[in-house]
C-alpha cells in the first residue's frame, strides 16, 4: 500500500439537495460527454486536493468531531460558467451558509497545511481566493453552457450541509476512478 494518499475535505449536502443536484449534473454530463462530476458525492469542497501520509490523515475525524458544528443551510445561485471548462452553483458572499463554509475552509486549510506533503489545489481557488460552490460539471464550453442554460434556466436554490467528509482520490483521477469517502462526520442537529 502507498505511504501517501490524495485527499480533500468536503461539506456534504443532505439527501434532498443532493438528489436535485445530481439531476442537473446528469443533464450537463449528457451535453458534455464528461461524467466526471458524477464520481463525487454532492458537496462543497472545504479544502482542495492534497497529498498526505495515511497515518496523519487519520486525525481528520478527531478534528471534525472537535468542531461540534451543527447542520446548516446554504443558498446558491447559478449555474455559472467558470472558464476554461467548468460550470458550478456558487454560494456567494452574503448568502446563507457562505460565512460558515468560509470558516470551515479556513479551519481545514490550516489542518491540511499541518499534514500535507504536497498541495494540488490551484492557487486561483486557494486561501483567500476560496469560492464555495457545488460543481455541476467539467468539459463545459460556452456553447454547451448556453444549451444548459436554455434547458435549466436557473438553479438558484438551497440545501442543508449535514456532514463533513474526508475524500480520497485514486492515483488515476481524473482520468479514471471514483472518489471514495473515507470518513464522514455528521453535523449535530440543532
Amino acid at each position: 500500500m502507498a505511504q501517501t494518499g490524495r485527499f480533500a475535505v468536503y461539506a456534504l449536502l443532505g439527501e434532498d439537495a443532493a438528489r436535485r443536484l445530481r439531476r442537473f449534473q446528469l443533464a450537463l454530463a449528457n451535453l458534455t460527454s464528461d461524467p466526471s462530476a458524477l464520481s463525487f458525492p454532492a458537496h462543497v469542497t472545504l479544502r482542495g486536493r492534497f497529498t498526505a501520509s495515511w497515518s496523519t490523515v487519520a486525525s481528520f475525524q478527531k478534528e471534525a468531531a472537535a468542531l461540534r458544528s451543527g447542520v446548516f443551510g446554504c443558498a446558491w445561485l447559478g449555474p455559472l460558467y467558470v472558464p476554461p471548462k467548468m460550470a458550478w452553483l456558487e454560494v456567494p458572499p452574503g448568502y446563507d451558509g457562505h460565512q460558515r463554509l468560509s470558516d470551515l475552509h479556513c479551519y481545514f486549510d490550516c489542518w491540511a497545511t499541518r499534514v500535507l506533503t504536497s498541495d494540488e489545489t490551484p492557487s486561483a481557488f486557494a486561501g483567500m481566493e476560496y469560492r464555495p460552490h457545488l460543481t455541476l460539471g467539467w468539459g463545459v464550453t460556452q456553447e454547451v453552457y448556453g444549451l444548459f442554460i436554455e434547458l435549466v434556466k436557473t438553479l438558484n436554490g438551497r440545501g442543508r450541509i449535514e456532514h463533513l467528509a474526508l475524500a480520497c482520490y485514486p492515483d488515476t483521477w481524473p482520468a479514471a476512478g471514483e472518489v471514495e469517502i473515507l470518513a464522514r462526520v455528521p453535523l449535530e442537529n440543532s
